[in-house]
Order: structure tokens, then C-alpha cells, then sequence
């Protein structure tokens, strides 16, 4: 598997790839009504949305450490350790909010 530069794949995919998922979340949630957050479709709505955003930064750790070359050493495992911490923040949120 061809490898690319770890702040080529940070700056051009991963970033923006997060910020549009939020930014797209945001918009959901902005237009729900009152009712909505009332209901308890609302928490199921929030579960996709964590289950989602868990998913993704498994994925990009995992791709930060297979498949992209940096020149210092530290630095892959540094990407990949923001990801995985931000995966491990997001199930850890969706088992307090699935009790």
C-alpha cells in the first residue's frame, strides 16, 4: 500500500473530514424543535451521532499509523494517539449515555 506524508493526510483529510461531520451534526441539531429534545428520540439521535464520530477516529488512527510516512518518529504515534484518545473519549461518552 502506497504511503503519503502524515501532515498532508492531517491537514487535507482528517481535519476537514471531523470539522464537516460536526459542522453537519450541528446543522441536525440546529433545526430539530423543542419536542424533539423532549422526546427520547433525541437520545437516539445522539447515540448515532457518538457511535459515528467513534468509528471515525479509530479509522484515521489506524491510518495514521499504517499507511503514512513522517520523518520524525514520535510524530505518527502522536497523531495516532490524539485519534485513539479522542475515540476512547467518544465511547467512553456513549456508555454513560447508553445507561
Amino acid at each position: 500500500m502506497p504511503t503519503v506524508k502524515l501532515w498532508k493526510v492531517v491537514v487535507l483529510v482528517f481535519l476537514p473530514t471531523a470539522l464537516l461531520y460536526q459542522l453537519i451534526w450541528a446543522l441536525i441539531f440546529k433545526e430539530q424543535p423543542v419536542a424533539f429534545w423532549q422526546s427520547h428520540a433525541s437520545h437516539y439521535v445522539i447515540v448515532i451521532k457518538v457511535i459515528g464520530e467513534t468509528i471515525m477516529y479509530a479509522l484515521m488512527s489506524g491510518y495514521a499509523l499504517c499507511c503514512t510516512q513522517s520523518t520524525h518518529f514520535i510524530s505518527k504515534r502522536i497523531v495516532a494517539a490524539l485519534c485513539a484518545g479522542l475515540s476512547l473519549y467518544s465511547a467512553y461518552y456513549l456508555f454513560l449515555v447508553m445507561q
